[in-house]
């Protein structure tokens, strides 16, 4: 009897080389994918052990009966050495696997955005800020953009963008969330710090924020 696990592509791809090779042969959304356990002592709860411990870092099964060499073994066969905040970091910095983008706009009616040498642009506006980053991450470690995301989802937003394979834009107010802090927030939803040098200085033009 088979069991179904659900999964998420950007993050097994950045944690396993072996799951990211077996993904790239499925690159539709919600693909279903055969996978057959023959590795000796490897079963389901050594399969899923071994999910959470890509997801979680924590190689410690919670049932006392899991075959611990065995996972141990298929977890050293499998996975790149590194920790947990290594690959979260790689994911935040590269944007590799992004299935989704912060975009941030402005008011275009307030002052500041009406006047001509209150921007970069010369045209007198300007740029909105588009940051790559992961719906899974996103949704897991912050209620707010579960909520965003969930709300998309049921308005059936998400159907059009899944079909021509376009990242969810999620759009943020800079009235609420000033932009400047947009490294910021990322870097403390992946990476669990906030690192207040990552503040964007200046007038923040364009989508550099190095």
């Amino acid at each position: 009897r088979g069991s179904c696990f659900p999964i998420h592509r950007a993050i097994l791809s950045a944690r396993c080389p072996f799951f990211r090779n077996l993904l790239s042969e499925y690159p539709g959304h919600g693909s279903q994918i055969r996978f057959d356990l023959t590795t000796p002592g490897v079963d389901m709860n050594v399969f899923a052990a071994l999910l959470r411990f890509l997801y979680t870092g924590d190689i410690g099964p919670r049932d006392s009966d899991i075959n611990l060499a065995a996972l141990r073994q298929v977890a050293d066969e499998l996975i790149t050495p590194n920790s947990l905040e290594q690959d979260l970091r790689y994911l935040l910095e590269t944007g590799d696997y992004a299935d989704a983008s912060l975009v941030f706009t402005s008011d275009s009616s307030t002052e500041d955005y009406r006047r001509p040498d209150s921007g970069c642009s010369e045209y007198g506006f300007r740029p909105k800020l588009d940051l790559p980053c992961h719906k899974a991450i996103l949704s897991a470690r912050s209620p707010f953009f579960r909520n965003l995301i969930q709300r998309r989802s049921r308005l059936g937003e998400e159907h059009s963008e899944r079909a021509f394979h376009i990242p969810t834009r999620i759009v943020l107010d800079e009235s609420v969330i000033p932009k400047r802090y947009a490294k910021v927030l990322l870097h403390a939803i992946y990476l669990d710090h906030v690192d207040l040098g990552l503040i964007l200085r200046g007038n923040g033009c364009g989508s550099n924020l190095g």
